[in-house]
Order: structure tokens, then sequence, then C-alpha cells
């Protein structure tokens, strides 16, 4: 994980009056809990905006335990989270092989006829 984001989250730490707060980026769930945590926030809930497709818009407030604790919403959306990425990594894969394939068909189809 790059340093400059949990710079900026530790520095908003140390400015920040309120004890909550809404952050809208575009970090998925996971890396935003454990962006969060490493920042001395714990994330309260999450929610989709629908900004130039989606974005997800974080709230978070100061860490009041040192274990965080995420509610079941959180721990449904990054489990959901982390299967829709499996799953469009095996879709990519699949095509890819389906495309070599063709491709190695054509150009076999190109040196008989050449």
């Amino acid at each position: 994980m790059s340093p400059v984001p949990l710079s900026i989250y530790l520095a908003l730490k140390s400015i920040l009056h309120l004890n909550t707060f809404m952050l809208n980026n575009f970090f998925n769930t996971k890396s935003m809990c454990l962006l969060a945590d490493r920042a001395g926030f714990s994330l309260v809930d999450v929610y989709k905006a629908k900004v130039h497709g989606s974005t997800y818009v974080f709230v978070l407030k100061i860490k009041t335990q040192p274990q965080q604790i995420l509610h079941t919403k959180i721990k449904k959306i990054i489990k959901t989270e982390n299967f829709l990425n499996l799953n469009k990594c095996k879709k990519w894969s699949l095509n890819a092989e389906k495309i070599k394939k063709q491709l190695i068909v054509e150009i076999a189809k190109a040196r008989k006829t050449s």
C-alpha cells in the first residue's frame, strides 16, 4: 500500500475536530478498512454513490478500541468484493484462452494459404 494515503489519513486524524466523518473515494472496502485501521480510524459504514459508474462513500470515526469490529454489512461487502474479483479474473482468463485458440487456428489457416 502506498504511504501517501496513510500519511494523509494520519494528518487528517491530527486535525480532525469531529469524531466521525464521511469520505468519498475509489478504494474498495477491504483496502479502506485496512487503511483506516492503520491510521487509527474505524470503518463504521459503507454505501455506494452513483458517480461515474459507482464509487464508495465510507463513514469513518476515530478508533476508540484497539481492535476494529466490523459490522455485518461491511463484512458482506468485503466478501462480495472478493468473490467478484475472483470471478472477473476467471472470466478474463477463460476469454484469453478462447482468443488464443482462435488465433492459433487463424495462423494455421494463413500458413496453409500462403
